[in-house]
Parts: structure tokens; C-alpha cells; sequence
């Protein structure tokens, strides 16, 4: 399958036997499926990332459009750059864990909770708009400048 092919916002398909609750709990379920079909990662767990490679660690709601669209700007970004690994994680599945998968979020209003990690250390973090500004400036090159 071509991951670059795979669009998240296919995740809130309606299905007309299903309550809009249900087809959350069914897109939720489906997420690490579909991040594994795509350049992406999932992330399963907090400990599981770890070493000195560059990676940007996103959180996700299912229920957001705007989430979903930036994964799949991160896939194509994925799909390209091989130097920058992306993990993906579901918010409302991280419960009391949410700060060991980015340590310093506390307790988000907004989602993505975006971590972005070099040489091994979490260099900037951020929630909502910051998030999704940061997960832009490390995919678009910038990410020299998070590290001063």
C-alpha cells in the first residue's frame, strides 16, 4: 500500500448503523492500524521512545478534524524524510500517562500534544495551536532554530 495514500480523515467516515459516539470508538480503535500502514509510528507506550534520534511525538484526538489533517501532513512528511522519525499516540487513550509521552504538557486544553526531541533530549513541547505551529517549523525545516 502506498502510505502516502492514506488519508486519517477517512477514520470519521459516518456509517449510518452507528451513533456519532460509536464511530469514535471505532475510528479509535482503527488509529494504530492505520498509523502502521503509513510512514508513521505508533506509539503503544511512553518508554518505547527512546535513543538520540530526531522525532517529533504527536497526540491526537480522533474526534478532531484538524488533528487528523495534520497527520496527514506528517505522513507525507514521513513518507519523504527519513532523518525525523514521527510517532503518533491517542490523547484520550494516554489517560494519567499523557506526561510521560511529553513531559511538561500538564493537562492539556487543546489537542495535539506535540513533543519534538533532538540528540535524545525534548527540546519543546506544546498543545493546541503552539503544537501544531511547532509540528509545522520541525517538517518544514526549521527545526535547527528549536535548537537554539
Amino acid at each position: 500500500m502506498d502510505q502516502t495514500l492514506i488519508s486519517f480523515l477517512d477514520l470519521l467516515r459516518h456509517d449510518p448503523d452507528l451513533s456519532p459516539g460509536q464511530e469514535q470508538q471505532r475510528a479509535s480503535g482503527e488509529l494504530p492500524e492505520w498509523v502502521a500502514d503509513s510512514a508513521m509510528h505508533w506509539l503503544a507506550s511512553p518508554g518505547s521512545v527512546n535513543g538520540i534520534a530526531d522525532k517529533l511525538v504527536v497526540g491526537v484526538a480522533v474526534w478532531s478534524r484538524y488533528d487528523l489533517q495534520m497527520l496527514d501532513e506528517l505522513n507525507a512528511f514521513a513518507s519523504s524524510h527519513s532523518t525525523v522519525r514521527v510517532y503518533v499516540f491517542d490523547v484520550d487513550r494516554a489517560g494519567e500517562e499523557l506526561e510521560r509521552f511529553v513531559p511538561g504538557v500538564g493537562e492539556p486544553g487543546q489537542t495535539p500534544v506535540v513533543g519534538w526531541w533532538s540528540g535524545g533530549v525534548l527540546v519543546e513541547s506544546g498543545t493546541g495551536f503552539a503544537g501544531r505551529q511547532l509540528a509545522r517549523r520541525v517538517t518544514s525545516g526549521q527545526s535547527s532554530q528549536l535548537n537554539g
